[in-house]
């Protein structure tokens, strides 16, 4: 396991295993470099109208199937790690 993560109402934590933590949080003051990562809704209605746009204008959405799955395989390994209370590997490479 390389990290593990606390998921707050408005920070998500991460916890590398060399001892660094990274907090994450929707308040722009405590955004990583990489920036906020909790999501919001207005990002999710974003995706989804580019991909009635994509339809409509016959080109490719701004997020495909396979980049939706990789998040999609990363939210049941959340899921079941803190269900089951077991490390969960994650592919980080879709073939």
């Amino acid at each position: 396991m390389l990290a593990s993560g606390a998921l707050g109402a408005d920070a998500l934590d991460v916890f590398w295993r060399d001892g660094r933590c990274k907090r994450n949080s929707t308040d722009s003051r405590d955004a990583g470099e990489d920036g906020p990562v909790i999501v919001k809704y207005e990002w999710h209605q974003r995706v989804i109208e580019d991909f009635v746009d994509a339809i409509q204008q016959g080109r490719a959405p701004m997020v495909r199937g396979r980049e939706a799955l990789a998040s999609h395989r990363l939210i049941d390994a959340i899921e079941v790690t803190s269900r089951d209370g077991v490390p969960v590997a994650i592919a980080y490479c879709l073939q």
